[in-house]
């Protein structure tokens, strides 16, 4: 488990999931979703490699 979804950011050309990781914020891209599950509340994703390291804020 990453973290949990603080906001989603949404533009003209993407949108990003703001996902809370430890003390960070982690950009995951909306493509990176495999699969919602909301009665679990749940987001699976299969981010690139380095991607938790790359763009935190």
């Amino acid at each position: 488990m990453w973290g949990t979804l603080e906001n989603i950011r949404v533009s003209s050309l993407n949108i990003i999931l703001e996902i809370k990781y430890k003390n960070d914020i982690v950009y995951v891209p909306f493509n990176d979703i495999i699969k919602i599950n909301k009665k679990e509340k749940l987001i699976v994703i299969d981010p690139s490699e380095g991607l938790k390291d790359l763009n935190k804020r």
